[in-house]
């Protein structure tokens, strides 16, 4: 079970809980494009990681995490 986590996985579930803020927080935070746009992009994480490691095969893990870090990095510096 451990081997199978990667960077979307924990990009995933730190969304998840981002997105239960952003309800709780208030009007401001949880705008129309932000209700719609956190499931989407939870949704194609979970897609994208399950077919990236179906790719490869699991075999090449330290691949697999550079490209989902990079990747991740640059949707949190987006949501930021």
């Amino acid at each position: 079970m451990i081997k199978r986590v990667t960077p979307f996985l924990l990009l995933s579930l730190l969304l998840t809980f981002w997105f239960l803020y952003a309800l709780v927080a208030g009007p401001e935070t949880a705008i129309a494009t932000k209700l719609i746009l956190y499931p989407f992009l939870l949704i194609n994480l979970v897609l994208a990681d399950f077919a990236v490691w179906n790719y490869l095969a699991g075999k090449k893990i330290w691949l697999i995490w550079m490209l989902e870090c990079i990747i991740s990095t640059m949707i949190i510096y987006w949501l930021l």
